[in-house]
């Protein structure tokens, strides 16, 4: 049996938590910022989510003056090339 994790790393990075730290904004002040629960920007920054409500997308998005390419990082080469 084999027990080595060999799930794919994830292609997709959100980088709520660098761009946060980069503005030097708390948790707290982007839960008031973009009205989501301070749980949910906290289970942004500190997990990798598997999925994110595209209304999630658009208030953090909004509320920070950036765009879903600012929010997320493409690793994958091939794909990284195209944006």
């Amino acid at each position: 049996m084999n027990t080595t994790n060999t799930a794919p790393r994830s292609i997709i990075e959100l980088r709520l938590g660098a761009i946060m730290q980069e503005r030097k904004l708390s948790v707290r002040e982007v839960a008031i910022m973009t009205t989501l629960t301070e749980a949910a920007v906290y289970r942004m920054i500190r997990s990798v989510p598997d999925r994110i409500a595209l209304t999630s997308i658009e208030k953090i998005c909004t509320a920070l003056e950036i765009t879903p390419g600012d929010l997320f990082l493409i690793r994958h080469p091939k794909l990284a090339a195209r944006s």
